[in-house]
């Protein structure tokens, strides 16, 4: 590949070709990169896109389970005296509560 010296602007037909070739180039440049920015970010939001998708899906899957089951824990409370939601130690949600607050008192 030859690299020419570049030669002295003679006259201002000479200067604005010079300018020109190099407002073009970098105009090129600019306009390449817009382009592959452009395609990135598209691929970008696809993905966003799809993501929040996943989970409006999962989160409505997991209200139409809660509205479904409503119904059977209300039944749960009326029937007993004792909380549908028991802990893992076999400790209803009254008992609990009525443990910590004894916890804080002692303090």
């Amino acid at each position: 590949m030859e690299f020419h010296k570049p030669k002295p602007v003679h006259n201002w037909r000479d200067l604005f070709k010079e300018i020109g070739i190099i407002v073009i180039g970098v105009s090129i440049a600019l306009a390449a990169e817009q382009m592959v920015e452009y395609f990135h970010w598209r691929n970008e939001v696809s993905i966003a896109r799809k993501a929040l998708q996943d989970e409006i899906i999962s989160i409505d899957r997991f209200y139409i389970r809660r509205i479904g089951l409503a119904p059977c824990e209300a039944k749960q409370e009326q029937e007993g005296d004792r909380s549908p939601y028991v802990h893992l130690d076999g400790v209803n949600d009254r008992e609990y509560e009525v443990d910590r607050k004894t916890q804080f008192q002692q303090w």
